[in-house]
């Protein structure tokens, strides 16, 4: 059994926080009930009282109450909260995190979770989880950047009653069974790698016997979504050892925001800098550059797509084979993406193609657009980073092991050992 911090607003939520307190620990778990809360009279007395987490942001609860804002006052609330919060995992006083919340209980909840490293179980149980507010808003805008579970309540917390019990039942029964099943630490070092699905990265097949075989376990991201931040933070966190970052269509999602005023999948604003700031190995190739994706009714197509052959991918998703235009482009963000690299850093460049079907015949074949993006990287790249070009398409076995054979002479010369 593990200890459980609690946190929301006891002025409101009060009488919920109290059901799951009781109901936590009657399944032999302890608990740690912080306040949020800044106006009203808290329900019942918690573990971290409301002064004590607007201290940890830099005030006294009178001068949040002066602000006569409760947005401010509220974001504040969440900060002193993150802090407690990332202390008590630190000081290994945690061992997993649960909240419930309406609008402004979702955005203190997610604050909150975000400030916690990954693999920490995190339940969010929320009224507006998957409400167009929720995920037009806080989704676009960053908030879900760790692996937080989101469950939506079917009801509004408003008393005691048998559908609200039944909801903070569920949501209890998640965060307990998420403690219980702790994870083993990883027994090998890893390493990670992007993919974008089996088609569009044939080299997914080729790899794992190739990094086990190294003695190390590999870890895959997808690269259509959360995948990427994930990535970028798994890296931050000090969990991999080396990277081979193969699938950019996030970046080329970036590219199509900056022509065309909207970029689907687009990648966050740290996407290819963790590496470099933790300055381990990576190997990097544009897997996925060679299509651009319009997400969103086919009637409401914007201009830049409206006359392009689409290949249909699902009734709202329509991938298009990249143009010059967008692949020179592509490769100017990636050289300049990249040109802010200090650690060890190798660029593979397969001359043959950079998606699954991107070959003679394929939707996405496009020889002069690989070309042109090959030609253009290199003129822009700094002349400090290693560039490989390989006559190989990139789901090749060869161009897999090409990759692997880069990233490991890199290591070994990090940990000053003669390559394997």
């Amino acid at each position: 059994m593990g200890k459980i911090v609690l946190f929301g607003t006891l002025d409101t939520k009060g009488q919920e926080i109290a059901y799951l307190k009781k109901s936590l620990e009657k399944k032999g778990h302890e608990t740690c009930v912080m306040d949020c809360g800044v106006v009203g009279k808290p329900y019942f007395l918690p573990d971290i009282s409301r002064d004590r987490v607007a201290q940890a942001a830099g005030y006294n609860l009178n001068e949040l109450i002066d602000f006569q804002n409760e947005r401010m006052a509220m974001d504040m609330m969440a900060k002193g909260a993150s802090r407690i919060a990332a202390d008590l995992y630190l000081k290994k006083e945690m061992d997993g995190i649960l909240s419930i919340g309406g609008t402004m209980g979702t955005n203190l909840g997610l604050s909150v979770m975000n400030a916690l490293p990954t693999g920490v179980p995190k339940v969010m149980l929320s009224t507006v989880a998957f409400s167009p507010f929720f995920m037009l808003g806080m989704v676009s805008t960053g908030f879900m950047r760790k692996d937080i579970t989101m469950m939506q309540s079917a009801v509004d917390f408003w008393g005691m009653n048998s559908a609200v019990k039944r909801e903070l039942d569920k949501a209890v029964g998640a965060i307990s069974g998420m403690v219980d099943m702790k994870a083993e630490e990883p027994s090998k070092r890893l390493i990670g790698v992007t993919t974008l699905g089996d088609i569009a990265c044939g080299y997914t097949k080729y790899l794992p016997p190739l990094i086990e075989g190294r003695g190390y376990e590999l870890i895959v991201f997808h690269t259509a979504g959360m995948g990427g931040k994930f990535f970028e933070q798994f890296i931050r966190e000090g969990r991999l050892a080396g990277v081979l970052d193969l699938s950019l269509v996030d970046i080329m999602g970036g590219v199509t925001e900056l022509l065309y005023g909207r970029g689907i999948m687009k990648a966050d604003e740290g996407r290819l800098e963790a590496a470099a700031e933790k300055g381990i190995p990576q190997v990097v190739s544009p897997g996925n550059m060679s299509f651009v994706i319009w997400a969103g009714p086919k009637e409401l197509m914007p201009p830049p797509f409206k006359d392009r052959e689409a290949r249909v991918h699902s009734g709202f998703s329509f991938p298009f084979k990249a143009n010059e235009k967008e692949m020179t482009e592509a490769a100017r963000v990636l050289a300049e993406k990249l040109g802010k690299c200090t650690g060890p850093t190798a660029v593979l460049l397969p001359a043959r193609g950079f998606d699954g079907r991107d070959r003679p015949g394929g939707f996405f074949h496009n020889p002069e657009g690989v070309r042109a993006f090959i030609d253009t990287f290199k003129k822009h790249i700094k002349p400090e980073i290693k560039v490989i070009e390989v006559d190989h398409h990139i789901s090749d076995e060869a161009f897999a092991e090409t990759a692997v054979e880069t990233l490991f002479a890199m290591i070994d010369r990090e940990r000053g050992c003669s390559p394997t």
